[in-house]
């Protein structure tokens, strides 16, 4: 087969385009100024207390911008240099989604356009992330509020915890920042931070528990998970290296791929489909669950990057599991009626537990990857039928939504009990989310009339539609859809020069940050050098009110 770098298919990213122009047109017209657009009741969200981080426009800047949507680009880089400031939040934000949505989509729309007035911004958010990093042992809590630099009460705890993604995924960003402003602090505070974890006592090499006691330097529980709280911690070791050139990062990425190898990945029943389970360690033995989360699918590209990007170790193995995991991960989606994985799934059984769908981008990300680094054509059909499905079933005429289940639609609702109905029967579905037409009596399928009488159905309709769809949809279009799903299914088919790979990393937000030396990283005389010593160690803590080590509570940073 002849790799053709500029294979691109500019009909099908044109389609993905004009889903990014609805999804943004939906939010600037009913959610503007706001986080996140909520499309079926046309109003808006925000995370905190009423105050906007501008999450959408922000994690939307990126994917305008490469998309060459110059006027939408134009229009939510206006709104984030006028109206976001972080300092004005009187809430605790997460550290976490913070750091890899607004300070990851802010330097990421520096690094492709350049404007400084980005990066200024950026710095303003970043210095209030800052505060989160003073406890005893330097890595940071979960919420810091920016307007009074103060912890939630239980972060001031002994036995405060924090997840290991909330500590171990800012690295890339932090280090990114040092970098391109010439400051060492970020880079400092978050490799340290990193050094810390790397430090604890573990059973077993290369395996970290999701949990972090984080003054007291200990691990809080035996799970481990590359899914919620634990999945982009591994993910970060990997583009640690590959951003940095730092050798360090990929060794301890290598050892903690192997174990996952080893101790988290499981085969389902039929011996046809891999998946990375959640693991207990008991008694000196690691045991898996049988869950299997839409969140773990991202590591089918994961491992095939690392396994390609330095053939060392069992490198083929571990690229052979990443096709496994991202083709197993697919194969989900052709299990349900509308074509979407479940939230999560029995992996052993391949049966749903969580029904819902999110827009998540997870498997759309693996299939990127493997595209970029096989050609084969079957991971640009997954994609295409990933976004067919999107536009018949998650597409409203303002944005698009999640859906509450991926194998039901609800067609009524029970007159008596109030309690929604649901059906297997998806073939009106289409017709009437396209039309908003009504379904009537003779519509509703025979298997609801042997379980509730039809004379006890209220039917679908215009004039109680809004209730009824809301059942079926989720209420919410994440800011994520926009930096991660609609981004990678679009460079799925455009040109390997899009983003090379070779040059830029993507965060876990999907915000995209050069490689030292291409980009804004381009000429190494303005790298930070990584060298985390005693000098950075009296950095982090000179400022601390209490002693390292100690477990005194500082009364100026807790709110009671």
């Amino acid at each position: 087969m002849v790799y053709d770098r500029n294979n691109q298919d500019l009909e099908k990213m044109n389609v993905i385009k004009e889903m990014m122009i609805h999804a943004w047109k939906g939010y600037e017209e009913h959610a503007w100024g706001s986080d996140e657009l909520k499309p079926l009741s046309l109003s808006s969200h925000n995370w905190y207390r009423g105050h906007s981080m501008l999450s959408t426009p922000v994690d939307a800047l990126d994917t305008l911008y490469i998309m060459n949507l110059t006027t939408e680009y134009a229009a939510s880089k206006k709104l984030i240099l006028a109206t976001l400031n972080v300092d004005k939040i009187n809430d605790y934000i997460s550290v976490f989604e913070t750091t890899i949505r607004i300070l990851g989509g802010l330097l990421s729309a520096y690094d492709l356009e350049g404007d400084k007035n980005l990066l200024n911004k950026a710095v303003e958010v970043a210095e209030k992330l800052l505060l989160a990093f003073d406890t005893e042992t330097g890595i940071p809590v979960n919420h810091v509020n920016p307007a009074t630099g103060r912890f939630r009460p239980q972060d001031m705890e002994v036995d405060s915890t924090t997840s290991l993604a909330c500590a171990g995924s800012i690295q890339l960003e932090f280090q990114y920042l040092s970098d391109v402003t010439g400051n060492p602090k970020y880079a400092e505070k978050a490799l340290f931070a990193l050094e810390q974890i790397f430090s604890i006592e573990k059973p077993v090499a290369g395996m970290y528990p999701k949990i972090i006691l984080n003054r007291q330097l200990k691990f809080s529980t035996n799970e481990y998970s590359i899914g919620a709280s634990g999945d982009s911690f591994y993910e970060y070791l990997l583009k640690l290296w590959l951003s940095t050139g730092e050798n360090r990062y990929w060794k301890i990425y290598l050892e903690a791929a192997e174990a996952v190898q080893s101790y988290m990945t499981r085969k389902s029943r039929d011996g046809k489909h891999t998946f990375l389970a959640t693991t207990h360690l008991r008694l000196e033995n690691f045991t898996t669950s049988v869950g299997h989360h839409h969140l773990t699918c991202f590591t089918g590209g994961m491992f095939a990057t690392g396994a390609l990007a330095k053939r060392e170790g069992n490198w083929a193995e571990l690229l052979a599991l990443g096709k496994q995991i991202t083709e197993s991960c697919f194969d989900l989606y052709n299990t349900t009626k509308t074509g979407f994985s479940a939230e999560t799934v029995n992996g052993d059984l391949r049966t749903i537990w969580q029904p819902a769908y999110y827009l998540r981008p997870e498997t759309a990300e693996s299939i990127f990857y493997m595209w970029r680094y096989t050609h084969d054509p079957k991971y640009r059909e997954m994609g295409w039928q990933i976004v067919q499905n999107l536009n018949k079933w998650c597409k409203l005429p303002a944005g698009f939504s999640g859906l509450q289940h991926v194998d039901k639609f609800n067609y009524g609702f029970d007159l008596e009990t109030g309690e929604p109905i649901w059906t297997e029967d998806m073939s009106n579905w289409s017709d009437f989310h396209a039309h908003n037409s009504h379904l009537h009596e003779h519509s509703v399928p025979s298997a609801i009339h042997e379980s509730t009488p039809a004379s006890k159905i209220r039917i679908i309709s215009d004039d109680n539609f809004p209730y009824v769809d809301a059942v079926s949809r989720i209420d919410l279009q994440n800011s994520f859809f926009l930096a991660e799903t609609l981004k990678y299914l679009y460079l799925l088919f455009s040109s390997d020069d899009d983003i090379p790979l070779e040059k830029y990393v993507f965060n876990t937000e999907a915000h995209i940050l050069s490689m030292r030396g291409h980009g804004r990283r381009a000429d190494p005389r303005k790298w930070v050098p990584i060298d985390i010593n005693e000098k950075s160690k009296h950095y982090l803590f000179k400022n601390l009110p209490f002693g390292v080590g100690q477990q005194k509570m500082s009364e100026e940073n807790v709110v009671m």
